[in-house]
């Protein structure tokens, strides 16, 4: 409940759309979810601390089982504290994401000593003062049972209420994520599940069950209807999203891509002036080059973590709820990777991460994906000079940029480059204080100079490219992997995922492009434009084709979002929880209809491995 209260006052904004009546419901409601988590992690250490048996009434069965029952308040302390701190950057709070938190632990620890260090100070302490207290009080309280056949009856009586309790009530099925949002809302779901909740069911949420929400031909039909354009074709019913295009072009253009961390539209000054708001001054590089390309104005992340963005651009499909991230265990399906045909296509391919080498598995990623030439933060020689402060991820992003050029400049054509910056992660350092545009009075200030010195770096990087052979035959693409933590509006579902996407490219005319589109299209939109002709699969389209999208489908958490030109639809799966804007309920059918046939899609074919036949696998 204290947690509850903590993430109400702290992000006020996340819940200024619930009424008090909303609020009160919510808090209410909650009980149920902090009743459970409590049950399910102390409730049969404190069973086995009332056995009216003499070994159970011994000294040290008693302290064991209590001390544990100890240790078990404190893990919740620390997981509730993450997650209060977590809901902050996602506003949200911590789903299948959990998982990856393994993936760079001394990373996780150094962050934490950096960033948290006097909080962790303070709660070690706290935690020292109240295990004292604890010792204190369960010394006086250890006492043999005068009555054990009551005892045995009070054992059998609370293991049925622990049943009840653990399970959330009398209902059906034991409670779940999705219940906290039976309740009308997402922001009144958040309030109501704490984190410790999600966090548990996140970690023990193996495969999710097929869901059929209609007959599975129809949804697949639904989904081909969104993908389907004049120059492909759809190859197989037992593959139904595999196809090929026949854009055939003998001169193969070079493909770069920028993965940018953490690189979102609203900072972003081009893009700011589209929505009146006033210049920050931090992207004139970008701003600069996005009068060469085409912009896309409403362009979007599939979700709001790295891993979910590499998924969709290296192979353009979605991390959906409840299944493994790419790096842990999405890839045992069989996926039609970016770099995979681009060496089909001949072409030379490199990846660049300025994070160490295997953090999040991603050196083992890049080789499954097609990629013959990595290279991460170990690789990649420094450059900056007298810099004022590490960084925390591996290096800056212009030393990785300046790598990428030289190995671009001595490739032979074509090739693919693939690179992925981290300076604009949090903590947000900057290399030294010509960057630093804001003063460091706050996380967003420190977010905002981090870009300005990305965007510094970008800008090196064209200026370097321009004068070689490489340049004029070369697609850039420029994308975020997911929005920062900063400045998104919580009521606006789009805003969530509301990135930059910009490409340049020989004969490409300059334009803003106000169609929408998604990371899940950047795959097919590269086969589109380099000329590609093969067969392969995935969940997007090219940008490049004249029908317009359908509709974009995008997941946060255990929410799928849908999100269309001036409208979108929130589900859990279960029920529709929000919508915009006003909408009849045969509009709104047409809408849940789409999301619901691309996410049964999509499970359909990875729980059947069936996004890609293994005869075009090499």
């Amino acid at each position: 409940m204290a947690a509850r209260a903590a993430l109400y006052f702290a992000y006020q904004d996340n819940f200024s759309g619930l009424s008090q009546r909303d609020v009160i419901t919510a808090f209410i409601y909650g009980l149920r979810f902090d009743a459970s988590t409590i049950t399910i992690f102390i409730g049969l250490p404190l069973l086995l601390t009332l056995i009216p048996h003499s070994f159970a009434q011994h000294a040290g069965w008693q302290k064991t089982w209590l001390w544990f029952i100890y240790a078990m308040f404190i893990m919740l302390a620390i997981v509730l504290i993450a997650d209060f701190i977590y809901f902050g950057f996602v506003n949200r709070h911590i789903g299948a994401e959990v998982t990856l938190f393994s993936g760079d632990p001394q990373l996780m620890i150094d962050i934490i000593i950096t960033d948290y260090g006097q909080l962790t100070l303070i709660f070690g302490l706290l935690g020292g003062a109240f295990a004292l207290l604890w010792h204190q009080w369960f010394s006086q309280h250890i006492h043999k049972p005068t009555h054990p056949t009551f005892r045995w009856i009070t054992i059998l009586l609370l293991f049925l209420v622990f049943v009840v309790i653990g399970r959330g009530g009398l209902q059906y099925k034991p409670i779940s994520v999705a219940d906290a949002f039976a309740i009308g809302s997402t922001s009144a779901g958040y309030l109501s599940m704490n984190g410790a909740f999600a966090v548990q069911h996140a970690a023990i949420s193996g495969q999710p069950k097929k869901t059929t929400f209609m007959p599975q031909d129809q949804a697949e039909a639904i989904v081909q209807d969104s993908l389907s354009s004049p120059n492909e074709q759809f190859l197989s019913p037992d593959y139904p999203l595999l196809r090929t295009t026949t854009n055939r072009r003998n001169n193969k253009p070079n493909v770069v891509i920028f993965t940018l961390e953490s690189w979102d539209a609203i900072h972003i000054d081009v893009m700011r002036r589209d929505r009146e708001l006033s210049a920050l001054g931090v992207t004139p590089n970008f701003d600069a080059l996005s009068r060469q390309g085409q912009l896309y104005r409403t362009f979007y992340a599939t979700g709001q973590r790295s891993m979910d963005g590499l998924a969709a651009i290296l192979a353009s499909v979605p991390t959906l709820p409840g299944m493994p991230y790419i790096g842990k265990g999405l890839e045992q399906s069989r996926l039609s990777y970016l770099g995979v045909l681009a060496k089909q296509a001949g072409y030379q391919t490199l990846f660049l991460q300025s994070s160490n080498r295997g953090s999040f598995h991603i050196d083992a990623i890049a080789a499954q994906a097609g990629f013959d030439q990595y290279l991460g933060a170990e690789d990649i020689p420094a450059i900056h000079k007298n810099v004022n402060k590490s960084h925390d991820w591996g290096v800056w992003d212009f030393e990785t940029l300046n790598q990428a050029h030289q190995l671009f400049e001595q490739s032979e054509t074509p090739f693919l480059g693939f690179i992925f910056t981290s300076t604009t992660h949090n903590p947000w350092r900057v290399p030294h204080q010509r960057w630093e545009k804001f003063p460091l009075t706050s996380e967003r200030n420190r977010y905002l100079n981090s870009l300005y010195y990305a965007d510094w770096a970008i800008g090196e990087f064209f200026k370097l490219a321009k004068q070689t052979d490489y340049y004029r035959n070369t697609i850039f693409i420029l994308t975020g992997d997911h929005i920062s933590p900063f400045d998104a509006e919580p009521k606006h579902i789009p805003s969530r995922y509301h990135i930059p996407l910009l490409m340049i490219a020989p004969g490409l005319a300059p334009a803003k492009i106000d169609r929408i589109g998604s990371q899940l299209d950047i795959l097919p939109s590269i086969i589109d434009l380099a000329g590609w002709s093969m067969p392969y699969a995935g969940l997007g389209r090219s940008l490049f084709q004249d029908k317009p999208s359908s509709g974009i489908f995008t997941v946060n958490g255990n929410i799928i979002d849908w999100i269309e030109i001036n409208a979108w639809l929130s589900h859990n799966l279960t029920n529709r929880i929000e919508s915009y804007p006003p909408q009849t309920n045969a509009q709104l059918d047409v809408m849940e209809k789409k999301l619901l046939a691309t996410y049964q899609t999509t499970l359909h074919l990875f729980l059947e491995n069936r996004f890609f036949p293994a005869k075009y696998s090499f």
